[in-house]
């Protein structure tokens, strides 16, 4: 009896592993694929651009560079005369600001002196229209 006894166990446990190995495929296929991941909506909103930074322009005829920050800018324009940049520096115009939204008007704040449109602060030096860009 005891050799049958023996036997009986074996075949017992073999049953059981059998079922295991059977559900550990059924699980497998029941996976979803990884590429399946998606942002949460609320984290999917644009990002907004401000007219806040510095803005530069380097020609030929002038050198520009203005700050925005909130509602104020400030400027500095210096003309290249070919007497060198030392010189150039000693008669560099400083001049300040008001915004309002993307426009940039003068101290006052009655006057407007330009605009500011994506990465580009357009405005006018000694009358001629230039565009500076954000850096």
């Amino acid at each position: 009896m005891i050799g049958c006894e023996e036997q009986k166990t074996t075949s017992k446990i073999e049953t059981p592993q059998t079922q295991t190995t059977s559900e550990t495929t059924s699980e497998t296929i029941s996976v979803e694929p990884a590429n399946t991941f998606s942002a949460p909506e609320d984290r999917l909103e644009p990002v907004e651009e401000t007219v806040n930074g510095t803005y530069t322009y380097e020609g030929s005829d002038a050198k520009c560079k203005i700050l925005v920050v909130g509602e104020q800018w400030t400027g500095s324009f210096t003309f290249v005369s070919g007497f060198g940049a030392e010189y150039d520096a000693s008669q560099a115009e400083f001049q300040t600001g008001v915004v309002r939204g993307n426009e940039i008007f003068d101290e006052s704040g009655y006057v407007k002196i330009g605009y500011i449109e994506g990465k580009n602060l357009t405005t006018t030096v000694g009358g001629q229209y230039i565009t500076l860009r954000k850096r």
